[in-house]
């Protein structure tokens, strides 16, 4: 299960192709066309929660995706599941997570906290079905010299007079990280 399809979530999905498992995504502002097109099936979260056996996080930080996954949401997920955060730690409850995590029929690996870096006693520390990573999940494998080489190209596309070769879509600029 995918939370967000943006442009990591979406990156998410096609990885997943080769691969003989359901993909389900949630993200409200992705058309059912959208996500058919990335061979997932679009849901909602409650059902996502609910029968993905991984769920990974790839949604902005927003007002409106502040603890997105609840106490509500958490309880949804099946024995075995696994929860993975690489996106932005203030979309989970930790509070709520602790609880669930707790109880030892779920895992969680977590890229990212609210805040960063969790404090020295907090149970994410501690827990056996928690995997901590210091904010690393852009910068594995080739990320930073990618990001690197796509910021030299957007300036040499600037100081050239050319257009943005990403540009941000202002209309959007709510619903984006």
């Amino acid at each position: 299960g995918v939370v967000g399809a943006g442009y990591v979530g979406r990156a998410v999905l096609r990885l997943l192709a080769p691969f003989d498992v359901n993909r389900l995504v949630y993200d409200p502002f992705l058309s059912e066309e959208a996500a058919a097109s990335l061979r997932a099936r679009k849901v909602s979260l409650e059902e996502l929660m609910r029968t993905a056996d991984v769920v990974t996080l790839h949604a902005p930080k927003l007002p409106t995706t502040y603890h997105m996954i609840n106490e509500s949401n958490l309880a949804l997920l099946k024995e075995g599941a696994l929860l993975i955060n690489t996106a932005r730690g203030s979309l989970i409850d930790e509070e709520a997570l602790v609880r669930r995590l707790k109880k030892g029929d779920i895992a969680a690996w977590l890229d990212v906290t609210d805040p960063e870096p969790p404090a020295a006693d907090h149970p994410f520390r501690s827990l056996e079905n928690v995997v901590l990573t210091p904010h690393i999940a852009g910068g594995v494998n080739n990320g930073r010299q990618r990001l690197g080489r796509l910021a030299l190209e957007e300036l040499r596309a600037h100081l050239k007079g050319e257009p943005p070769i990403y540009p941000v879509d202002l209309s959007r600029l709510d619903t984006i990280a």
